[in-house]
């Protein structure tokens, strides 16, 4: 046999040998491959609106095991027991009870608005006009709007003869539903106004019976 067709069949054995190697690795990557490309276009196909719809109902879920797990770590509302015991005991007028449950609400809770509000006119009640001034103003530098402390406010500056702050303060107030009140208010402020001899007391007890018969009519 020639050595020609000896390199000839050398050649030929080693281009056969390549080939099968080729197979043999195409049959190998070619499923992950597969896998792979399946995997991605799956996942490229979501909208998203189903992405962002499954993640919530994810961080539910997450939620509520966790407080499964942890019964203890529960949200605060902001209403609850503590406000609604606080809220009757000030309809029966238990002003003192009802001062120290509010104070309650608003240690668990300092932003609660109705809780403060009620905390100032319970200290008005109980004749604590420092305390009552020092709370509603906390209230009404945020919501000046809020026209129960707007109204007690005024009455805590009058209590204290600082007439001056009080019908600064009144200045503001509105409340459409009482007539009696805004009525009784301007009066007071116009005789202000005007320069009449006016006393802290005298403006407080004409607005109190001004409130008090339009809230009990």
């Amino acid at each position: 046999m020639s050595t020609a067709w000896l390199n000839m069949r050398w050649v030929w054995s080693c281009m056969v040998l390549d080939f099968q190697g080729i197979r043999v690795l195409f049959s190998i990557f070619y499923p992950i491959l597969y896998v792979g490309r399946c995997t991605m276009k799956s996942a490229f196909s979501k909208k998203p609106h189903e992405v962002s719809r499954m993640s919530r109902r994810d961080l539910l879920f997450g939620m509520a095991r966790r407080l499964r797990e942890n019964p203890e770590e529960k949200p605060i509302s902001g209403l609850g027991a503590d406000i609604v015991a606080a809220d009757e005991a000030y309809a029966r007028k238990e002003y003192i009870q009802a001062k120290e449950l509010y104070k309650d609400v608003l240690k668990t809770n300092r932003t609660h608005k109705e809780a403060r509000i009620h905390l100032g006119l319970c200290h008005y009640h109980l004749g604590e006009y420092v305390q009552a001034k020092d709370t509603l103003l906390m209230v009404y530098k945020q919501h000046p709007d809020e026209y129960l402390a707007c109204l007690y406010l005024g009455l805590a500056y009058a209590r204290r003869e600082r007439l001056d702050k009080c019908m600064e303060v009144w200045a503001k107030f509105v409340d459409p539903n009482h007539v009696e009140v805004m009525r009784e208010l301007n009066v007071q402020r116009a005789l202000y106004e005007t320069g009449e001899t006016l006393t802290g007391e005298a403006v407080s007890l004409a607005v109190e019976e001004a409130l008090r018969k339009a809230y009990s009519s």
